[in-house]
Order: structure tokens, then C-alpha cells, then sequence
């Protein structure tokens, strides 16, 4: 388990988390100190040790984390002009032209077992 000190996001680069401090430790220092469990010198020594251990994240890593964007999906349209297959560009070009995100893989033989399929379905 990793504490984090900071209430600012903390990016871990080449995992590309964000990961935020749900109680940051020097709450929790401060209220051990009000109900007495932790002596005042104790909680200055470990905001001392934090203070002196900080790390940060290196410049590589963080110029990596910003420039990776989360990759832009492609339209059905887009994905039907970059389509190889007839069959597989037919089929991105009604579901972009029906806005749908339904569609089928039927494992038939012919023509003729789809179409049955379709009315089957569609009954």
C-alpha cells in the first residue's frame, strides 16, 4: 500500500493513474495529536521525514502521460472507408447510417439461412 502525503492528484506515468490521497496524512496526524495519541514532537518528526522524502515524477514520465490521450474512436462511416472486406464495409455503412450498434455475425452457409434468420428474429 502507498501513502500519499499530497491532496493534489499524483500521476503514476507509464501506468497512467491518477491517483488522489483520501486522507491526507497530516490529518490524520493532526487529529492523533488532538486526542492525544501521538505527541506534538512525534507528528513534527514525521512531517519532517515526509517533507525530506517527497518524490517526484520524472520529466520523461510526465511528458509521456500528457501527450498519451485516451485514443479517438473512429465513426462507423470512418471505420467503413478504412474497411478491407465488401461485406464488413456494408455492414459499418447501414450501422452508421442507421446510428445503431446493433449488428450480427451470422455463421451460415447461404444467403437463404439468413434471410431466415432475419425472419425468425424479426417475427
Amino acid at each position: 500500500m502507498r501513502w500519499l502525503h499530497s491532496t493534489a492528484p499524483h500521476t503514476s506515468g507509464h501506468q497512467g493513474l491518477k491517483l488522489h490521497a483520501a486522507l491526507p496524512i497530516t490529518l490524520m496526524l493532526d487529529t492523533l495529536v488532538a486526542h492525544g495519541k501521538v505527541t506534538a514532537a512525534v507528528a513534527a518528526d514525521v512531517r519532517q521525514f515526509i517533507a525530506d522524502n517527497q518524490t517526484a515524477v520524472p520529466a520523461a514520465a510526465a511528458a509521456l502521460t500528457s501527450v498519451a490521450a485516451a485514443p479517438k474512436r473512429l465513426t462507423y462511416g470512418l471505420r467503413a472507408q478504412q474497411a478491407g472486406n465488401p461485406a464488413g464495409r456494408r455492414l459499418l455503412e447501414c450501422m452508421e447510417r442507421k446510428q445503431s450498434n446493433l449488428c450480427v455475425a451470422a455463421d451460415v452457409p447461404t444467403c437463404a439461412a439468413v434471410l431466415a434468420m432475419a425472419d425468425a428474429i424479426g417475427a
